[in-house]
């Protein structure tokens, strides 16, 4: 039977992540806005991930978990989650990292007083410690221009941390050109997409790990400049 549409769907790319996927799906489970679609795509774990996202499922119906039998990628795991998407309106929330209670509730709240709007940033934290919280430094706003955002996010002067119209997103999956940052290519076009973009009060706690592709010396590290020549291409 064809599910009914729902407020928003939230996309959870999930990779080894046993430790922290928990405090992800019950932020989410939590959220004051309770009309909203959670799926969650295991990348080919090897821990016990898989395990903790189907004991999530069998508690919460809204929960959707699909099974991938090896590591693709979270561009890939990303847009198999878009493929289920019946949300209005579409986030991502990468399983290490949590929402506060009214942050999807806030940024909903922004595209209905502001028909215009396609995309809206989430108020982000940096999470390093419990006594090491740092917001993402950028230059305040309440709306700019898409194509103002696209040209901000190039150099990151904006974060790509934010909600977006389902109908943007369909049009604009994940760029699938590398393992790693290709997924980067696609906020900005959706910020180019998209007339208005905005910011909300909703906060996205983004975990700061060592451990992560960014941050840790990596083969991995070269898919940035593969993921800079297909946005030149686009």
């Amino acid at each position: 039977m064809m599910k009914s549409r729902c407020k928003v769907s939230v996309l959870v790319a999930v990779y080894n992540s046993e430790l922290y996927v928990g405090k992800c799906l019950d932020s989410l489970c939590r959220q004051t806005i309770t009309d909203i679609q959670i799926i969650a795509v295991d990348d080919g774990s090897t821990d016990h991930s898989l395990d903790i996202l189907r004991r999530y499922e069998a508690m919460d119906q809204r929960i959707e978990v699909v099974e991938l039998a090896v590591n693709c990628g979270q561009a890939h795991a990303r847009n198999i989650a878009l493929q289920q998407a019946r949300g209005e309106y579409i986030c991502f929330l990468d399983s290490d990292d949590w929402m506060a209670d009214d942050a999807l509730e806030e940024a909903v709240r922004v595209f209905t007083q502001h028909p215009r709007t396609g995309c809206v940033l989430f108020h982000t934290l940096y999470y390093y410690s419990v006594s090491c919280i740092k917001p993402f430094v950028m230059e305040p706003f309440d709306a700019i221009s898409g194509y103002d955002a696209f040209v901000k996010s190039l150099t990151w002067k904006i974060h790509g941390v934010y909600m977006v119209r389902a109908d943007i997103h369909k049009q604009n999956p994940y760029d699938e050109s590398a393992l790693a940052f290709s997924d980067d290519n696609t906020t900005r076009l959706h910020y180019l997409a998209s007339q208005e973009v905005r910011t909300c009060s909703g906060i996205y706690y983004y975990r700061q790990r060592e451990d992560s592709v960014s941050h840790k010396p990596s083969i991995r590290r070269f898919d940035y400049l593969m993921a800079n020549i297909s946005m030149k291409k686009k």
